[in-house]
């Protein structure tokens, strides 16, 4: 059985190295969707197959992290890196490139982390 769950976030980027002059040279924004899709081979306790109530704090909390804020690569012009300190107040530093592939690989490993810490109540 499969349960899911849609985060959605604004968040705006600069891609290096990619073959799109437009996207490696301008800070740019787009609207995510992340489905979170849960799977069990039975249900627990509660009949459930994971209780969301317990995900929505902690990985609401990280996806609304990446909302209405620009993220940049952790090794990227240390100026521009400066600039978006300065000039913004909800930034991320990503030790990878801030595309939508590298966005979903960093949440994945959060959720997985929190999934895997994450005390199940319903047995």
């Amino acid at each position: 059985m499969r349960i899911r769950k849609l985060f959605k976030f604004e968040n705006a980027h600069i891609v290096r190295n990619c073959s799109s002059e437009r996207c490696k040279h301008s800070i740019h924004g787009h609207s995510y969707q992340i489905e979170l899709i849960l799977e069990a081979k039975r249900l627990d306790h509660g009949q459930m197959v994971y209780d969301f109530g317990l995900l929505k704090s902690s990985i609401k909390d990280i996806i609304d992290s990446f909302d209405h804020a620009i993220c940049f690569w952790s090794k990227d012009d240390p100026e521009y890196i400066a600039a978006c300190k300065k000039f913004s107040a909800r930034w991320i530093s990503l030790p990878v490139s801030p595309s939508a592939e590298q966005f979903s690989r960093v949440i994945f490993f959060w959720a997985q982390e929190i999934l895997q810490q994450t005390q199940m109540q319903n047995g």
